[in-house]
């Protein structure tokens, strides 16, 4: 099949040690990647939106060429990729990680081996990079409130040590691009908008080996959206999660191995106390049954890629 992708997220690898992305999925399958509309694709496929893109969807469309919206970003990170004028230009829209989108398709994962080492810091481990959103939902005031409440909690990341000027910049920015997406501001947890952490410890190369050296590791998404690949990184580390996300129960993933809160200071303040008590080499135990069980070879990168890949192409096969 020939296949066009677009959109600002189509030739991104998961990570530097696993470079596969949808595009190099797609090649190695057998399809004809293109460059361009005018070489006849059979399908498009946007990954994620890309307003410079839209021009070239509308073509297709003109030339009844199937059009896929992929959304992997959330609301909160990509405000367009749930604004009704956007999503009413494809044909068919494949969500990535949402618990209640049918297909439901799964956030590929990296794949490691877990660490179980047992020697590590009975302390609280966060790593995300310094960011915001105005669009209602966002988790980021949840991470910046725990940190600058609690220096228990070390955080690791880029873009906690800006200046004063720059995040306060970035800060307008993310309110101005809430704006042209059309979309209300939300201020909530405005008061930590510019927290800084009292534990940052810097960036790391490598986030699960960094965090394999903690008990605990706050695991809380963008938002309530989507599941992505914090809570397997964490558990990757050997770490229990505190987790605030959808619920996993929707995945089909083991509730008994993570702490589930709400989305408040409050209830992860709790959660992390009932982590402490966790017995941490029974949690091994099951946590390695889970991640070598077939349950969880779904997740894997190779195989998730590849479904997300026949659930956009689903349109052009069953057209």
């Amino acid at each position: 099949m020939k296949i066009l992708f677009l959109g600002k997220n189509y030739s991104q690898g998961l990570k530097d040690s696993d470079p596969s992305s949808i595009a190099s999925i797609a090649s190695k399958s057998g399809h004809q990647i293109l460059r361009d509309v005018d070489e006849g694709p059979d399908i498009v496929v946007c990954v994620d939106y890309k307003r410079s893109d839209m021009k070239i969807v509308r073509r297709a469309k003109l030339n009844n060429v199937p059009c896929v919206l992929m959304v992997n970003e959330p609301k909160v990170v990509i405000p367009q990729n749930s604004n009704e004028g956007t999503l009413r230009m494809f044909d068919r829209i494949v969500r990535i990680g949402r618990p209640d989108s049918l297909p439901m398709v799964r956030w590929a994962q990296t794949w490691r081996e877990l660490n179980s080492n047992l020697s590590r810091m009975e302390k609280v481990v966060l790593v995300n990079a310094d960011k915001w959103s105005f669009v209602p939902g966002q988790l980021y005031w949840l991470r910046a409130a725990l940190a600058v409440k609690h220096d228990s909690i070390d955080v690791f990341g880029p873009g906690w040590d800006r200046s004063f000027l720059v995040r306060f910049s970035h800060r307008v920015f993310e309110f101005m691009r809430t704006l042209a997406a059309k979309q209300r501001p939300s201020l909530s947890g405005s008061s930590y908008v510019l927290a800084k952490p009292l534990s940052y410890k810097g960036t790391v190369a490598d986030k699960v080996r960094q965090m394999a050296n903690y008990k605990i590791s706050l695991v809380i998404e963008n938002s309530q959206e989507l599941l992505t690949e914090k809570l397997f990184d964490a558990w990757f580390a050997g770490c229990i999660p505190v987790y605030v996300g959808p619920d996993l129960e929707k995945f089909g993933l083991p509730e008994d191995l993570v702490i589930t809160c709400d989305p408040s200071v409050t209830s992860v303040q709790r959660a992390v106390e009932r982590a402490y008590a966790v017995d941490l080499a029974e949690f091994h135990k099951k946590l390695d049954l889970f991640l070598n069980s077939p349950e969880a070879a779904g997740w894997r990168s190779d195989w998730a890629i590849h479904a997300a890949l026949e659930a956009a192409l689903e349109s052009k096969t069953s057209s």
